[in-house]
């Protein structure tokens, strides 16, 4: 452990002094009750993450405590002129002090970190890392909202505040914060933002709370961390994602090596069949997912917050909640969390909670930019195992025309291959035309009440599936070939008020890609349920200028809904152009009046939400705002409103016409899914 500052020599400042030396005082009532956090707190998402980015291990680290405050001491004693660090860097750390009895929400635990000693920190690690010629530049490092997928089951913020990080600025949208900078420590903290943005992430909780970060020490003592994964699927997949760079000088000692088990290459046989098992639970079992109890569980908590520092590629983890503080290291190459012991903020003193808070920034900063070099070094070409001379060509000149002549051959043929394969025309058109197999694909979707998801982009890799149900089918113990429909999703293509929109792919499917709408919200799951109705009131009404829906599935234990449709095409806000062609406008005119019709109001028609395919066939979508008792008045508006559009105005400007009337739909979901 370092030694506390108290004992600095006469060149430390007052206000440096009594930074390094704080100590809060508690916080939190006496007896104050603990809020209610109603839902587990890993993510939908969290448990689809690649086998290679899962943690496996937690290793206690007693030292790193130390460690990070040995830092701060061997940083400030390298300073040639102590100058370089103004009083008005640590001025206001301690004003959080009056109102800090007031404090038992997680929010406000954020807000006093973000107002208080994290501001002097930024400063203080921001000058002696960064911008060491401009100390009294405004800090290069702010904490701000990290923006990832995630649950918001803790949207009150009571409990816990899980959208909390250490990041660069938006210097894209702000970009005079770099005026107080050199030209090249402005290139260099661009360069920084649009590499990675995230320093560090962090998990508050409430001070009733603390009872979470007391229990952490029992994960130590296990060889291995049990990841919550979908289901227990008999088929896993491997990892396939590779590892990020761990820096190669961190300020804390790297934990111990992990013992590679011999690799078992038996090919495990599907019981139905008796071809190997490859990637996907087809065919096979799959057996449902348990409901868990989870309150006081500490090891979601660090799932949730490893999972969030494996999405924004963070190193430092902090867990805090007020009154103690447990700090961890994401070590990439063997997937270890290396857990500090308890801190007890309010009585730390050897060192004090300010220089903790200190190293903390510092070594999150100090690993960004030790990993940012390494991304930004030229790697050497590779070395030829062999040099290309004549004094070393020991091959005959009549094999090596022999060798030149075969592989001309086979490059002619594969050209002779592609272009007899370019001039046949395609069995599966000639067969079934594309409404054919997006009827099929229906079909499937309709007789099976199951649904087995699986994620595959960026750093997903499902190892099982999670299991959505169709709503009102029972939940069965085991999931067989024939009652299941394996969809795998891919890349997002946008962000709604309704969930995530990502590509999907059935597999062996004759059919194109899906769309597939995920919400992991309850409010969301309420939207896409409410839109599912809609869409299904048009069908049945007989409207063709909206997507197939191929189907509405829900997750039996969690708020997790999946709405399958066909791919629309290109929507006009993002195809650049928001014009029509007279076709098109006709086209357009007829949808909305199908629509009016059928006694539905879209209520957010914008050009977002109309589609254009290749064939140049209109597709109107996004109907969770839209309602089926409007009065004539909004029939009206929304006409008007397409016409401005088709006029070439804006229409963009998120104005929802009529009233909204999702209330009772939302009454029935919480009916129909009382468990949920």
């Amino acid at each position: 452990m370092a030694s506390a500052p108290t004992t600095t020599t006469t060149t430390t400042r007052p206000l440096e002094e009594k930074f390094l030396n704080l100590c809060p005082p508690p916080l939190g009532r006496e007896g104050a009750p603990v809020p209610d956090a109603k839902y587990a707190p890993v993510n939908f998402l969290d448990s689809h993450i690649d086998e290679n980015l899962v943690l496996k291990r937690v290793e206690p680290r007693p030292t790193l405590i130390g460690e990070l405050a040995d830092l701060v001491d061997k940083t400030l004693d390298s300073l040639s002129n102590r100058d370089l660090l103004s009083d008005g860097m640590f001025g206001g750390a301690h004003r959080w002090y009056l109102k800090a009895a007031d404090m038992n929400a997680a929010q406000d635990i954020a807000k006093r970190h973000e107002k208080g000693p994290s501001f002097a920190a930024c400063r203080l690690a921001s000058s002696l890392l960064i911008h060491p010629d401009r100390p009294k530049a405004v800090p290069a490092i702010t904490w701000g909202s990290l923006e990832i997928e995630t649950c918001d089951q803790h949207s009150s913020n009571q409990f816990l505040a899980e959208h909390c990080c250490l990041q660069f600025p938006n210097y894209s949208r702000a970009d005079f914060l770099l005026q107080d900078y050199t030209a090249e420590t402005a290139s260099k903290l661009f360069a920084l933002h649009r590499h990675q943005r995230v320093v560090a992430v962090a998990l508050f909780f409430c001070p009733a709370a603390h009872t979470i970060l007391r229990n952490m020490d029992e994960l130590g003592t296990h060889k291995t961390f049990q990841w919550m994964a979908n289901s227990e699927s008999q088929i896993s997949s491997p990892g396939k994602v590779s590892r990020p760079i761990d820096s190669p000088r961190p300020p804390w000692s790297l934990p111990e090596p992990i013992p590679v088990p011999p690799q078992d290459r038996t090919i495990r046989r599907s019981p139905r069949t008796d071809s190997p098992v490859v990637e996907y639970c087809t065919p096979g079992r799959v057996v449902a997912g348990k409901r868990v109890e989870w309150r006081e569980k500490p090891e979601q908590y660090v799932q949730r917050a490893w999972a969030t520092a494996v999405r924004a590629d963070a190193s430092v983890i902090i867990f805090d909640c007020g009154n103690y503080l447990r700090v961890g290291v994401r070590h990439r190459e063997t997937q270890t969390l290396l857990l500090s012991d308890l801190v007890d903020v309010c009585r730390s003193n050897n060192p004090a909670y300010g220089k903790i808070w200190a190293g903390v920034h510092m070594a999150a900063l100090d690993d960004v930019l030790q990993r940012f070099e390494i991304h930004t070094t030229p790697e050497k070409p590779p070395s030829s195992k062999r040099k290309h001379s004549p004094l070393l060509d020991d091959d005959p000149p009549a094999k090596k025309q022999k060798m030149s002549e075969k592989a001309a051959t086979s490059r002619q043929s594969k050209r002779d291959t592609d272009a007899a394969r370019k001039k046949a025309p395609s069995a599966t058109l000639t067969v079934r035309s594309t409404v054919k197999q997006a009827e099929a694909l229906q079909n499937s979707f309709h007789r099976r009440p199951a649904l087995a998801l699986y994620v595959r982009s960026g750093i997903y890799n499902s190892p099982t599936p999670s299991i959505l149900l169709k709503a009102g089918q029972p939940r069965l113990a085991k999931y067989t070939s024939n009652s299941y429909l394996t969809l795998v999703l891919g890349s997002r293509l946008g962000r709604g008020a309704t969930g995530d929109v990502y590509t999907g792919i059935v597999p062996k499917a004759k059919h194109g890609p899906v769309v597939v709408k995920l919400a992991t919200t309850f409010e969301r799951l309420c939207r896409l349920r409410h839109e599912y109705s809609i869409y299904t009131h048009l069908h049945a009404a007989g409207v063709k200028c909206i997507p197939r829906v191929f189907g509405y599935y829900q997750d039996a234990y969690r708020n997790v809904g999946a709405l399958v449709l066909s791919n629309g095409g290109q929507n006009l806000g993002g195809r650049g152009e928001e014009t029509l062609n007279e076709d098109e406008q006709k086209q357009l005119r007829s949808a909305l009046a199908s629509i009016h019709a059928a006694g539905v109001i879209h209520r957010d028609l914008r050009s977002w939400n109309i589609l254009v395919d290749a064939g140049g066939q209109i597709s109107i979508i996004d109907f969770d705002r839209a309602s089926t008792s409007p009065s004539h008045s909004d029939f009206e508006k929304e006409s008007a409103r397409l016409e401005k559009f088709l006029a070439g105005k804006h229409i963009d400007d998120g104005q929802i016409i009529g009233n909204h009337t999702m209330a009772a739909n939302i009454g029935d979901l919480v009916n129909d899914n009382n468990d949920v």
